[in-house]
């Protein structure tokens, strides 16, 4: 008995190599207007895809092991068709300097290899093949995918099916070297593969959703078992595709993963825009305040101008006493004006977009202003409901360099949701009182900023998913479920930290933002 899956995965490879070189053959010479082999390749898909067709029905998916039996009726029937596409080649008059002559001999090779299962029975490693160059990248602004595979034929076939789309392409050999990359580039989709020496693609996947949720990734395996389908798409694939595959339809797919991308992006800043009106609407009745003070002091010390004009000539014992006034009026007219400017900086913060460098920031200021944008956002909408807000400070974390911006969107962020949480809980309970803890700590080499509200917690079935992209467990218009995962990925790859939570249904919940010092 032989396991059905591994064998079914080790035959598909080189027949998609069949499939896949000949139709880049057809359409070069297509586009060429060459008939130079033409009908050849043609014949060589044909023989492919009956190939095929006879390894599905001598190894159906749904069975554990393959008799000997089958075996051996698979053998003799595919024989005789691996004997037509030798022919076929054989006939191809093709020098070395040919544009066609590499990719004959990967169909030479890929024949070559299942020629071997027939005669033997089992099938030995791939012949290692050198792939062409990948070309220099000519357009910056196009979709920059990654390809994963150990297979150094896989990676040439899609790579250069790929560029013909006018996509950038890079190439990883091994899940390391995926993961490696992905750290240091940003790529618009991930093409992966499952099983790989080493880091297999089911880890490569687990780590890239974790690190990057909001990167899709296609499963191209030529695993075809519904167990793996379901686990790749749960644990967050875009999408699952079967070696061989059919080019028209994997660049269809990868198209609509992209457009699919593309309108995420447009939702998380229409997003950024809705939180912004939020809050500029609570900045717009907060600095009235300072504002009110600035124009009230400042017609005081007008007034005191103007008795002190008058004290020079009736009562210049009373000189002090008015200067004295003045001053005060000045310092306060000061101190409120540099309130409302601390206001305007800290909503120029909030709107700036694109990428910025780190800069050295105040954090316990940063999450003071942020809650104080938070308080304010909930006043407005609910201006009868009292919480109480508990702050602690570590006075020792000092400045440390980091995107303010995003990191103070993260803060309002977690404690929108905390206002949110206590409100809800307060309008099943008379007698409840909704508090919110925030504390920032030094914790080894990370600033640590958490933030507990005594709200109903996270439900048990929905914290493997609270950061995902557009989870929410609001009602329907309420929310967009967004806010976890931009925060997420704001604190995780813009800040190299860690944002996790803790929480007690019925009780509490609690978000711990950790980002290193240095």
């Amino acid at each position: 008995m032989i396991q059905t899956q591994r064998l079914r995965h080790d035959l598909r490879t080189p027949v998609n190599h069949l499939l896949g070189y000949s139709q880049l053959l057809i359409e070069d010479a297509q586009e060429s207007g060459s008939c130079n082999g033409l009908a050849c390749f043609e014949q060589i898909a044909g023989l492919g895809k009956d190939i095929l067709r006879q390894i599905e029905v001598s190894l159906p998916s749904h069975e554990t092991d393959a008799t000997e039996q089958r075996l051996t009726e698979l053998r003799e029937n595919l024989k005789p068709r691996l004997e037509q596409i030798l022919e076929n080649l054989g006939g191809l008059s093709l020098d070395q300097s040919s544009p066609q002559f590499a990719d004959v001999q990967r169909l030479l090779l890929a024949t070559d290899r299942l020629s071997r299962f027939v005669r033997t029975g089992s099938l030995d490693a791939p012949a290692t093949v050198t792939p062409p160059a990948i070309p220099a990248e000519t357009d910056a602004t196009a979709d920059h995918l990654l390809v994963v595979d150990d297979d150094p034929a896989n990676r040439d076939l899609l790579a250069r099916m790929l560029q013909k789309l006018n996509y950038r392409v890079s190439v990883a050999a091994s899940g390391a070297e995926a993961i490696e990359l992905a750290g240091r580039h940003q790529y618009d989709l991930v093409l992966l593969d499952i099983l790989m020496p080493g880091i297999n693609g089911y880890e490569v996947l687990k780590h890239l959703k974790s690190s990057m949720p909001d990167l899709p990734i296609i499963v191209i395996s030529a695993l075809n078992d519904m167990e793996s389908v379901v686990r790749c798409i749960t644990m967050g694939a875009e999408d699952y595709f079967q070696k061989p595959f059919e080019a028209v339809l994997l660049r269809a797919r990868i198209s609509a993963a992209l457009d699919r991308q593309k309108y995420r992006r447009q939702i998380v800043v229409q997003q950024r825009l809705a939180s912004l009106g939020e809050v500029t609407a609570g900045v717009a009745h907060e600095i009235k305040n300072p504002l009110n003070f600035v124009l009230n002091f400042a017609a005081t010390a007008a007034e005191s101008v103007d008795e002190i004009s008058q004290a020079l000539h009736s009562a210049p014992s009373e000189m002090k006493s008015l200067l004295s006034d003045l001053s005060q009026d000045l310092e306060t007219i000061k101190e409120h004006g540099m309130r409302a400017n601390q206001i305007v900086d800290g909503m120029l913060l909030h709107c700036r977009t694109g990428k910025t460098e780190p800069e050295s920031t105040d954090i316990n200021e940063l999450v003071a202003r942020y809650l104080t944008f938070a308080r304010l956002t909930f006043r407005t909408s609910h201006p009868d409901s009292e919480i109480i807000l508990d702050t602690e400070y570590d006075g020792t974390i000092g400045r440390i360099a980091c995107h303010p911006a995003d990191l103070g969107r993260v803060v309002l962020n977690l404690a929108t949701n905390a206002y949110q949480a206590v409100l809800e809980k307060k309008k099943s309970s008379a007698a409840y009182t909704p508090k919110i803890i925030v504390r920032t700590r030094v914790l080894n080499e990370n600033v640590e900023i958490l933030l507990r509200d005594n709200g109903n917690g996270v439900p048990q079935a929905v914290r493997d998913r609270i950061f995902q992209p557009f989870f929410t467990t609001k009602a329907a218009g309420e929310g967009t479920g967004l806010g976890l995962s931009i925060s997420y990925d704001i604190v995780t790859r813009g800040h190299r930290g860690q944002l996790s939570f803790n929480t007690c249904e019925g009780q509490f919940a609690e978000f711990i933002v950790r980002i290193p010092r240095s």
